[in-house]
This record gives C-alpha cells, structure tokens and sequence, in this order.
C-alpha cells in the first residue's frame, strides 16, 4: 500500500506535465500503466528556445527512477559531453561545455521505474540556443593597430548587458592596461537599435607591445546566457624607414612606362623595399589626385594591390618585392602610379601626390605588314630581311626564323630602316645559330608600347642555308650503359657492361637515308641507309638495323640489343648524310654530288672508341680472417682475401646469428702494378665489432669491377664468432630458511664482458615454487655499481631465476640468466585458544592453525615433561587449515607444543610451548 500510495501522490503532482504526454506506443517499448515522463529546461525555454550557454535538460517522471534511466542530448548526430544525475523521480544533465549560438539541440529520455521496473522514452524536445555572439571585431583575433591610441571594438549580435558586460586587456607581461569601457548602438543613430557594441580606450598611447584582451558579454538581465571571447592584438607604431624602390613599372621604351595588350591584365610592378613592410601599388586616373583616406582614387585598375617584401631568403635591411595590377578594365589613356611601403602604422609616403609617375595605357597593336622579303646567299649565314607597315604607329620591328627542326632565332627592337621612309624594315643579321637548310622569317611591326602585329612569315627555301659543312662532334657523342651516357672520350680504352646504343653526334641536322631513282634505279629506287659499325674482334658490325635519327635531328643512335659480351669492340666506320642532301633523280644527276655526305674511313679518322665489354662480375675470395673475437681484440678483427685482377673495390657485408643491422664496410681496389697479374689482394683491418651482436657472423665479400658489375651473391663467405659482449649475472638470498610469513632479500650483480658494472639495467625476477610452476615475476633496475635487490614474502620452497635480456643498442651487452639461490618455507604453526599460562577446566579444547593452508593434513600434539615429550593426540587440518583438540588435563601444570611434519612445497615446524594450568 505505501508503494501504491507513493505512485499516486507522485502521479498527482504530476498532472500537468502528463496531459502533455502521448498515448502508449502500439507494438513498441512495453509501458506500465500510468508510468510516463517529460522533458523541460532550465531556464525555461521559450517556443523552443533557451538563453542559455549551459542549461540543464530535465527529464521528469510519474515514478521514482532506477539506476540506468538516461537523459541524451545531440547536435546533429553528435552527442554532446552531458554529465547526468539521477534523483528522484528526475534524471538531468548539464553540458560540460558551452552550447552554440544558433544551433539546435536534439534532447531525448529513458526512464526506468524503480518502483516495478516498468521503462518509457519522454517525448523528445528539440531546442535552440540563443545566446550574444561576436559579429565583427576591431582588431581581430591576430590583428595589429598601428596607433596605440586606437579603440578596441566588439559588436555582437544581439543587445548586451551594458552593467554586467566587461573587458580586461593585459600586455605581455601580463599588467592590467588602465582604460575606459563604453557601450553603444552599431544601429545608430536609430533609437530602437539595442545597444550591442562594447568598446575600450586606453587611458593612455599603448607602446609597442603584444596584448590580450578578454571580452566578456551577458544578455540583459540574464547571467546564463553570455560569450567570452580573447582577442590577441599587437601595438606598432613602426612607420616605413622609406618609400619602396621602383625597378620595373610596366613595359618600359623610349623612356616611358606604358601599359599593352600583353601585361594588361597583369602589369608587372617589382623593386626594392624596407624589410618586414608591406608594398601596395595603385594604378590611378591622374585627372584627379585624391588624398588617401579622404576619397578613393577613380578608374583604378586594382586597389591596393599588397606584396610581401620578405623572401625566405632575404637577409638584408631592404627586399624584394613584385606584384601585378589588373587594368583590363580600364580604357587606353594615360595614368599614374602610386607606390607605397604600408604597415599598420601608415603609408610610406602617405599621399597620392601630382607628381606620381607616369604609366600610359595603349592596347591596340599596329596592323600587319605586307609580304616579307628575305635573302640570304648561299654559304653565308647573314640573312636580309626586309617589310613594310602601312601602320604610322610602327616604331620598331621583331623577326623570329625558325628552322626546320624548330628552333627559332629571335630579333627585337629591329629600327625602322633610314633609307627608306614610313614604317620599313630592312635589316641583316647572322644565324649561324640556325640549321642548315630552309627557313621561315615572320615579322612583326612593334609600336611604343609594346604592342606586337600579326606576323608576316615566308618560307624561305631558294636559297636554302648551306653554310655549314657536316662534321662529327665527338665531344658530345655517347654510349649509354644501363642507363647512364658515358662520353667516347671516357669509353675509349675502358672496360664497361654491354652498351644498350652507340649515339654519334653532329654539328648539323642530319637524315636516316637518301634515296636514289637515277638512271637504272628510276623503276626500282635504292635508299642509302646512314650506318654505325659496333665491330667484335673479328671485325664483324653488331646491331643489323640502320641508326635511328634523334628527336633534335643532330645525331643518329645505333641500338644494341644483342650485343655478345666479354669482348673487345670497336666504333668503326660511321656514315652520316645531311638533312639537305637532296635525293638523286634523273633530273639532278648529272650535278648531283654526295658533298654533304660524311663517311669517318673517308675522312680518314681512326676508329672513334675502342672499349672492352665486361658482363661478369669479378671472382673472389676470402683467405684469412679473425676466428674468434673477443673483448680484447673486438675492435681488431680482420679479413682479406684475392680477387680477379679487375676488381677496383670490395664491399663486407658482416650479419650476426642474434640479428641486428648488419655491417656493411667498403673499399677501393687499386688496379695491380703488373698488367699480366691474375689475381689482386684485398683486406680490411681494425674492424669495430662493438655494435655486432655476439654469435655466428657471416663474413660475405662481394667484389666490383671497372665495368660496375658485381659478383654474384652472396659472394665469399666464412663465419667468425663474436664473444665480446658476454654479460655475468649473479645472485643470493638473505636467508635460505625462513618460516612462512617472514620476508628474503634476493640481490645480486650485473657485470659486463670487462667486469664493470653495468648501470640501470632491468634484472626479472622469477620464483620457481616447489608446488610447480612460477610465481609473479617482478623485475628491479641495477645500481651505478650494478648491484640490485628484490624483497619477496614466499609461501613455499622457491628456487629464485634472475635474468637479463640484455642490449640491443650500444654498448652492446649478451643476455644473462641464473638460478642458484634457494629458500626453504616452514610452515607457520601456532595454538590459537587457549591463551599461553592461562587457568583451564578439564577437558578443555585446544585449537591452531597452519599457513600456508595444509588442509587434511594431520598435525601432532605432545605434552612435554621432564622425562621427555608424548604424544597425547592427533588433529586434522580442516579446509580452513584450523585444527581442534579435547584434551582432558591432570591437577597441575601442563606444558604442550604441537608439530606438523613436511609437506609438499613446505618444510615441517612446531608451536612454542603453550603453558596451561588446572
């Protein structure tokens, strides 16, 4: 009845919240009959909305709540840290942190009824935080003032509390800066307006320095809706030491600036300026100056245009600086510039001034020329170009001539010709730089400006350029092995792995095959094929097919797929044709000659390399080395061996059985003395095998030749042993018999191979229990002297395993274990009733007890008088290892002791004597 009587008063209280409560759930969670609950806020909310930074959500229920009821809050499908509490019949949480501005919170319960264990989720409530935020502040967070005067501003987004509102600010040394906290309407001077702006002046100029100031805003009249907010600034007062340098200002020509149709929408600005400012650029309508910070200047191309002036890399008092101006949008007239070092503090210099220098905008390009005309006699490398531009605007010419195998030779700034009037070109420059044969000259009419026409191009090809005559360039021909170009220069007389192509350079352009259709060839035509002879020591040409000609077209490349190895070779003969060589046909042989033809045998060269090709790695062998090393020779170990005469070096690869980083030690070979030797020797000598972990070492020797190529792994190897870390671990135990609830100190030593103590080492301690089986481990950390000690309690006859793992880092130290040290366990046995000398009936019961726990055992009682001890009973040890003993006494004094023998794990005892009178 009390429980019943509990529930309906609980139910009548909470009549209003349940007429707020839906009907059970059809198919759902089982809910009890009348048991339901709600979810509210405090504060209150207000159509779903709390003015709180913090509140707490409340789930309230008809019954008294059991343990496991919750209470959730979420944003999203985050859950937000709301640490809750139960009491009652409520279950509440309080975020451990500040909710958001804005944001809604989706808040859900589950009660459990500790009255019948009946469970219902509360309907769930969603909610909006409105609380003030920061709109906008002056300075932001990171921000610089350049006046020490300047007022420090926070708008919100809501009205604030003008009372219960602050600010502190600080300097770096953490001092309060004095001042003056004001409120105002950023909606001003509309009177509705809330007052929502927070300002401070200092009562003072603030010196150059780092500050913080902590903002600190409250809703009117409510406490639990506010935001704090920090806000790191920096004062400098620091003006720019001077105006930047201007270098470059758009395009620059006859003394003036100006603004093209190239850099239009990027006018290149760049110079020198103080470092650690700022540079600012404005391209400006010089009609009419304006002052900075009265109006804005008019028809900019872009404003205030900001570039870093210290580089990375710039370590001087000034730096440089580039940036560009888009004036795209702007019309062709003439403007100023205006260029300025600016930091927080100011401009340097502070004004747009009349005498700004001068940039002029003119987009528009001259027309193209007519048709050009070009001349270039043949063997000479002096080309005549000459054009005409109908367009006034013309004040100077560029000309590009392009060769047939792309590249171009560039002339800008060609002067309008002085033997003719109007806009001429007519101007003679070389271009040796250019390949034989037909050219292409495009010109192009250049006003003031910069401004480019349309080009006028004329292929160039009666005359063709012949003025070069073809020749090897031996310098810059090559043979690649395994990917690497090594020059004939360095190939001739060398050893090398089989080259995978020959490359004979040229100093012109020249083509695979030329072919001829002459006379009886004209049904039939034959090519002649460029050709690069690889020849074997029997004179026989390696790789069938012709050389390839280059992308650049000035060298021809022979690929050696096939190459036999192991032997000597020789670049023979090589035959090269020009890419002017003109085909033969019946039209031109009675003039045609092969002059542009080139055949080395016909030139009279020498073979241009011979070289021997080497693709076997060098035999070795490893004749004598250290067996055993140990600490007084482990820096002085030794290996050396033989190898094939070609060998120029040996590499040492030395692995230990333990693991670890092997070592690996190299050294060149020198070639021997002798030309005929077969053989060359090797060695290393005072080889460190302090960080080598003891074991087996396997010594591997791999040999390198001239050539690159290596023996085959894994080469020569022999095994030596390592002893040189050997480590010695000792113990003792403080007693080697004790009884069962007494401490032993186990302490012993660690020593290195040298017999020096070896600090701060961890030594595991193991007991071994004669009942079978370990023991917890425990581990202590040795002394500077290498000592350590461990105090165990045991419960039976232990044998004690100290160990080390030793050091797989320098030093270097071997693992080490011992077990000597033993300790016997007697058992504990003592009379627990009577008391020792106290007056007792007759019979009376005597009692003990045995640890460790012996139950089942049988434990002896004696009487001990003058002519010695009896026995007067047995007793069995019960499961809690307690025995119980009637004794019936004669008149007088009686002395007792009671003994229990060895048992497993443990040495047997015996009780004091136990004094009783009767």
């Amino acid at each position: 009845m009390a429980a019943a009587f509990m529930r309906r008063s609980v139910a009548t209280a909470g009549l209003a919240v349940l007429a707020t409560l839906a009907s059970p759930l059809v198919g759902g969670t089982a809910f009890a009959a009348g048991f339901s609950g709600a979810i509210s806020s405090d504060p209150a909310d207000s159509s779903g909305t709390i003015a709180a930074n913090r509140p707490t959500f409340i789930g309230t229920y008809t019954d008294n709540l059991a343990s496991g009821s919750t209470i959730t809050v979420k944003q999203g499908s985050t859950t937000i840290a709301c640490p809750q509490t139960i009491s009652a019949n409520t279950v509440s949480c309080t975020p451990a942190a500040d909710l958001v501005d804005g944001q809604v919170y989706d808040v859900t319960s589950h009660g459990i009824s500790a009255v019948d264990g009946s469970t219902a989720d509360a309907p769930a409530q969603s909610y909006t935080i409105d609380i003030p935020s920061v709109s906008s502040a002056s300075p932001a967070d990171g921000g610089t003032l350049g006046s020490g005067n300047s007022a420090l501003t926070v708008v919100y987004d809501e009205a604030i509390d003008t009372t219960a509102s602050h600010v502190t600010v600080v300097n770096s040394n953490n001092n309060v800066v004095p001042g003056s906290t004001s409120f105002s309407k950023s909606g001003s001077p509309d009177p509705t307006a809330p007052t929502d702006t927070m300002s401070f002046s200092a009562s003072q100029s603030l010196p150059t320095d780092t500050y913080t100031a902590t903002w600190h805003a409250e809703a009117p009249g409510n406490p639990k809706a506010y935001v704090d907010t920090v806000i790191h600034f920096t004062v400098d007062t620091t003006l720019a030491p001077s105006a930047p340098t201007v270098l470059v200002a758009g395009y620059y020509n006859q003394g003036a600036h100006w603004i093209n149709a190239d850099n239009a929408s990027a006018v290149p600005f760049s110079g020198v300026a103080p470092k650690g400012f700022t540079v600012g650029v404005m391209v400006y309508d010089s009609s009419t100056p304006p002052l900075i910070g009265s109006q804005s200047p008019t028809n900019l191309g872009s404003n205030d245009n900001l570039a870093t002036t210290q580089p990375a890399n710039c370590e001087s008092s000034v730096c440089p600086w580039s940036l560009t101006v888009d004036t795209s949008g702007t019309p062709d007239r003439n403007y100023k510039y205006y260029v300025y070092a600016s930091s927080a503090a100011g401009r340097v210099p502070a004004n747009i001034d009349s005498g700004d220098p001068t940039i002029a905008k003119d987009t528009v390009a001259p027309a193209t020329p007519g048709a050009v005309s070009s001349n270039l006699p043949a063997g000479s490398n002096q080309l005549n170009v000459q054009d005409y531009d109908a367009d006034t605007s013309t004040t100077s010419w560029n000309v590009d001539v392009e060769d047939s195998l792309g590249n171009v030779h560039h002339e800008t700034g060609l002067p309008l010709s002085s033997t003719n009037s109007g806009s001429w070109l007519d101007s003679t420059f070389s271009v040796a730089d250019l390949n034989d044969g037909g050219l292409t000259v495009t010109t192009y009419a250049v006003d003031d400006a910069g401004n480019a026409s349309g080009g006028d191009n004329n292929p160039l090809t009666d005359p063709s350029k012949e003025s070069v005559t073809l020749a090897f360039d031996l310098p810059a021909s090559y043979a690649t092995v395994d990917g690497q170009d090594i020059p004939l220069s360095e190939l001739n007389n060398s050893r090398v792995k089989a080259p995978s192509s020959i490359t004979i350079r040229f100093n012109e352009a020249v083509e695979q095959y030329w072919t001829d259709s002459s006379g009886t060839h004209a049904s039939s035509p034959v090519k002649h094929y460029a050709h690069i002879c690889l020849a074997d020591d029997r004179g026989l040409c390696q790789g069938g097919n012709p050389p390839t000609v280059n992308d650049d077209g000035k060298g021809e490349t022979l690929s050696l797929a096939n190459v036999p190895s192991d032997g000597t070779y020789t670049i023979g003969q090589v035959t090269a044709f020009a890419s002017t060589t003109p085909d033969k046909t019946n039209f031109n042989s009675g003039s045609w000659t092969c002059d542009e033809c080139l055949n080395s045998q016909t030139q009279g060269l020498d073979p241009l390399a011979t070289f021997t090709i080497d693709d076997t790695g060098p035999a070795i062998d490893i004749t004598a080395w250290t067996p055993t090393v140990t600490p007084s020779n482990v820096t002085a170990a030794a290996v050396s061996g033989t190898a094939e005469p070609d060998t120029r070096s040996v590499q040492l690869t030395i692995a230990s059985s333990a693991g670890g980083s092997p070592l690996v030690l190299s050294q060149d070979v020198a070639a021997p003395a002798d030309p005929a030797a077969t053989s060359v020797d090797w060695g290393f000598s005072g080889i460190d095998l302090s960080t080598v972990r003891d074991g087996t070492l396997t010594i591997s020797a791999i040999g390198v030749d001239a050539a690159g190529n290596r023996t085959a792994a894994p080469g020569a190897q022999v095994q030596m042993l390592l002893v040189a870390h050997r480590s010695t671990l000792t113990e003792s135990v403080s007693s080697t018999k004790i009884t069962f609830g007494h401490a032993v100190l186990v302490s012993g030593r660690l020593l290195n191979q040298l017999g020096s103590p070896i600090a701060d080492a961890k030594i595991t301690v193991r007991p071994r229990l004669d009942t079978g089986g370990y023991g917890t481990a425990r581990a202590a950390y040795t002394d500077s002297n290498g000592h350590w000690q461990l105090l165990f309690a045991p419960s039976y006859n232990t044998r004690w395993y100290a160990s080390y793992a030793g050091s797989t880092v320098s030093p270097l130290h071997d693992a080490s274990s011992v077990h000597t040290a033993r300790t016997l366990v007697r058992v504990a046995i003592a009379f627990t009733s009577p008391k020792n000398k106290a007056t007792v009936g007759s019979p009376v019961v005597l009692k003990g007890k045995v640890a460790p726990n012996k139950r089942g055992v049988t434990v002896k009682i004696y009487r001990h008088t003058s002519s010695g001890n009896k026995l007067v009973g047995k007793a069995t040890l019960n499961r809690y290892s307690r025995w119980s003993f009637k004794l019936s006494l004669p008149r007088g004094t009686v002395k007792l002791f009671a003994v229990i023998g060895n048992t497993t794990g443990n040495l047997g005892n015996r009780t004091s004597y136990l004094t009783l009178r009767h």
